[in-house]
């Protein structure tokens, strides 16, 4: 193996040492109580390691997301914003089987979401971040949202029941489960527990 190689190798393991450290004290401390220091320790590297691959902390969140998630939770993401015109609600209820079987089965991926979609709190000051966590939200319930419309003019979901109503209802719902999931003392199945209560949920909204 060459020299240049061989740095190559040893300067992803240490990044993606670091992303891994970050993303697990992320989740159980929250993104604000966590130093750099401490992401550093946590990964056995030195605070220059963090800044030799990092200009700043905010800087890991987008890059646990495009690391850890985006490869396998975006694609059901956009499948479920353009769904077919013919029984839409057919084809939701598999993209979120889908979603939930990659979620619950990749931790990467599941601890990525919670601290995108959910747990995070941000100063003012941190405009960058603040934009790019508002975008993941936007494209979440956008997704939701353009899936319902379709569900509803194809006069697949029950009277009373507005397009935006369902696409809040399923968004918060599964954020919830996730949150749950991934609560230290850990006693909800998103896998099982998870897919059970989404399909009850479903099946009150919709009619197929």
């Amino acid at each position: 193996m060459s020299v240049a190689r061989k740095t190559k190798e040893e300067t992803e393991k240490t990044y993606h040492a670091l992303l891994e450290a970050a993303a697990e004290l992320f989740r159980i401390q929250g993104y604000s109580r966590t130093t750099l220091n401490e992401i550093a320790k946590k990964a056995g590297m030195t605070r220059g390691a963090f800044y030799w691959h990092f200009e700043k902390k905010s800087d890991v969140i987008r890059a646990i997301w495009e690391n850890h998630a985006y490869a396998s939770f975006n694609p059901i993401r956009e499948a479920i914003a353009k769904l077919p015109l013919e029984n839409p609600a057919g084809a939701y209820r598999n993209h979120v089987r889908e979603m939930i079987d990659v979620i619950s089965d990749n931790q990467s991926v599941a601890r990525a979401m919670f601290i995108i979609l959910h747990n995070m709190e941000v100063s003012e000051k941190n405009n960058d971040l603040i934009e790019f966590l508002g975008e993941q939200h936007i494209r979440f319930h956008g997704s939701m949202s353009e899936a319902f419309i379709r569900i509803h003019a194809a006069g697949q979901l029950k009277p009373g029941i507005s397009a935006e109503q369902a696409a809040s209802g399923c968004s918060c719902l599964l954020l919830g489960m996730i949150n749950r999931a991934l609560l230290p003392f850990g006693d909800f199945n998103l896998k099982w527990d998870g897919q059970e209560i989404f399909k009850s949920h479903l099946d009150g909204i919709l009619r197929e």
